[in-house]
């Protein structure tokens, strides 16, 4: 089989580690520290896993508010999230918007909280 010859763009995209790339392996190499830490916040209250659900896609604040019924929009509750990196906020022409940390997704992997939680339960036991 002859050597294939590519550009020198082409190569540099094959070649370049991107941000998703650095957490996969971040991930993979500390999940159980990540998921034990997951956990511990989860236990602290229903709402946090139910904030991490609805923000697998960015979301505007009122309407994150509204499915959290949050009154007056009190995001005060979500702070243990914002402030350890697990959910970012971000501002917009609209106002802010909400969205899980993408080391959420990947912890995750797609399942909801839920589902994640229960098949963490099971490992545990097994």
């Amino acid at each position: 089989m002859g050597k294939l010859e590519l550009s020198m763009e082409t190569r540099r995209s094959l070649e370049e580690v991107s941000v998703g790339d650095l957490l996969t392996a971040l991930v993979t190499a500390n999940e159980d520290a990540l998921s034990k830490t997951l956990a511990e916040l989860l236990a602290q209250s229903r709402n946090f896993a139910k904030a991490l659900d609805e923000t697998d896609v960015p979301i505007r604040r009122k309407e994150l508010a509204a499915r959290l019924r949050l009154t007056g929009g009190n995001f005060n509750r979500l702070e243990p999230l914002i402030a350890g990196g697990w959910l970012r906020v971000a501002t917009s022409d609209e106002g802010l918007v909400f969205r899980r940390s993408p080391i959420v997704d990947r912890v995750l992997r797609g399942r909801s909280v839920a589902q994640w939680s229960k098949a963490r339960e099971e490992r545990s036991r097994g």
